[in-house]
């Protein structure tokens, strides 16, 4: 139940994020005429920019995600979810069980993983250490209280030509949402094959 209720949260708190934003297309005419992603996005400039209303369908998402003082929320629950898990044996009969060659420490890596998340709603929070926890200068760290704050993501994409990403992404830090990505000085720009013309992360 507890994971059916992180669940039921986290898609409450996904459709007040749908509704910030503009998502009005014609997908008759692009799937007719087999439009390329660069013709949708020149055709609607205004696809997933923020409409009147974002301010208020954020911070209902941010709500869901985290409530006031005294009420769970999706990030508590599923670590309550697996540590009641933990607690029991693993079995046919039950319905939801931990893979089995997850060891102790990648368990507590997840829960210390949601923890985080939780904390970076608010501010920068490590949701990745990479291995080196006295060494903070190859972390993952993020700061979702900037996507909360409202941000078009259009702007956020890289250039395309075609089906095909055509150059790098136009601000690496998302909106202010990614703080540092791992040792990589270009973060999610990291190229190493500048030929391609594209960062690492969508090949």
């Amino acid at each position: 139940m507890l994971i059916y209720k992180a669940s039921i949260e986290a898609a409450l708190a996904a459709i007040s994020i749908q509704y910030a934003y503009n998502l009005d297309a014609n997908i008759a005419t692009v799937s007719n005429n087999n439009w390329m992603v660069q013709q949708f996005l020149s055709t609607y400039t205004s696809f997933l920019t923020l409409n009147t209303l974002s301010s208020s369908y954020l911070l209902t998402a941010k709500t869901y995600l985290s409530p006031t003082t005294g009420v769970d929320d999706p990030f508590d629950n599923l670590i309550a979810a697996i540590n009641k898990i933990q607690a029991r044996s693993t079995g046919p009969s039950y319905l939801i069980n931990l893979p089995t060659n997850l060891t102790t420490a990648q368990i507590t890596a997840v829960k210390t993983g949601l923890s985080q998340a939780k904390l970076s709603l608010s501010g920068p929070a490590t949701i990745y250490d990479n291995g080196t926890p006295t060494d903070t200068t190859d972390d993952y760290i993020i700061n979702l209280s900037n996507f909360s704050a409202g941000s078009n993501l259009i702007s956020l994409l890289p250039p395309f030509t075609g089906n095909n990403v055509s150059g790098l992404f136009p601000d690496k830090t998302m909106g202010g949402v990614i703080v540092q990505a791992g040792s990589s000085p270009n973060g999610i720009n990291a190229d190493t094959n500048p030929a391609d013309g594209m960062p690492d992360i969508l090949k």
